[in-house]
């Protein structure tokens, strides 16, 4: 508690105790983040180890169709970072064989980049009177 007297403050102990404060959110928003993808794929129908047969070629058209989703996001200058992340986690699914993950992350992906760009439709803001 404040007492009127003089304080001593030590310059870095703001910024270290920013630096946790950052930390802690970027660790908040990092594992929001992830359960929201996770929830995603479960309501998608499609996660880790469904029971669809997927096959390479059908992985690959999910994925160059967020590609493109995300390419025109992008383009807008509307690309949401959940889109970008989602996409990569696509591309790496796809590589180690996870077929189901590739393909709900790409949903994800083109999902959000086509969120992303109707959202460009709505006002920053709205004036209320």
């Amino acid at each position: 508690m404040f007492d009127g007297g003089k304080v001593n403050f030590d310059e870095t102990a703001g910024c270290k105790q920013m630096s946790r404060y950052l930390r802690l959110m970027h660790m908040i928003a990092c594992t929001v983040a992830a359960s929201a993808i996770a929830a995603a794929a479960c309501a998608s129908g499609v996660a880790a180890g469904s029971a669809q047969h997927l096959n390479a070629d059908a992985t690959r058209t999910a994925i160059a169709q967020a590609e493109r989703a995300v390419r025109r996001a992008e383009a807008q200058r509307m690309l949401w970072t959940t889109a970008d992340e989602a996409l990569r986690g696509a591309r790496r699914a796809f590589e180690v064989g996870d077929l189901a993950t590739a393909v709900a992350q790409a949903r994800i992906a083109r999902e959000h980049a086509e969120l992303a760009m109707a959202q460009k439709g709505y006002p920053p803001f709205r004036i209320q009177m």
